[in-house]
């Protein structure tokens, strides 16, 4: 497998054309990679200072997500979408100009901060959000609440 710099350079959003399986996949600071349905596999390190745009109804995305740096952007504009779970993320943000519903499948922890986009619905389900000391959430959409406390700020180090 190869290793792949996504650079801030050309055409951006750097677009898969079909299923890929690399070792390393870096994303460069201010560059962005968008998987256009189609499957990821990262066998090694996946490194995030840019923007992954997915669906989040893949079929397979098989990474860790980096959950230090970078933004993990769902922008699927039509249906239901249980999005993929990647447990920890830096910053993640749901975005659709649709009728899309983000939907969480377990719950998840947010070390940046979380944005639902204009005009999208995101529905935790009975999933909690567990946000890292002093970040924070931003909500221009509809955010359908649970039957549980969604949000609860992690405590200080």
């Amino acid at each position: 497998s190869d290793n792949v710099v996504i650079a801030n350079a050309g055409s951006l959003p750097a677009t898969l054309g079909s299923a890929v399986t690399v070792n390393n996949l870096t994303i460069n600071a201010s560059a962005s990679l968008s998987l256009t349905s189609n499957d990821l596999t990262v066998s090694g390190v996946f490194s995030n200072e840019g923007t992954l745009l997915l669906n989040g109804d893949e079929a397979t995305v098989s990474l860790t997500v980096d959950g230090n740096s970078g933004l993990t952007k769902f922008v699927k504009n039509t249906g239901a979408i249980a999005v993929k779970n990647f447990g920890t993320y830096f910053n993640v943000e749901f975005a659709s100009t649709g009728d899309a519903t983000f939907q969480l499948p377990a719950p998840i922890i947010v070390n940046g901060n979380l944005s639902v986009g204009s005009g999208t619905t995101f529905a935790p389900l009975t999933h909690s959000i567990t946000l890292a000391t002093g970040k924070k959430v931003t909500n221009n959409g509809t955010w359908t609440m649970p039957t549980i406390s969604p949000v609860r700020q992690a405590a200080a180090p």
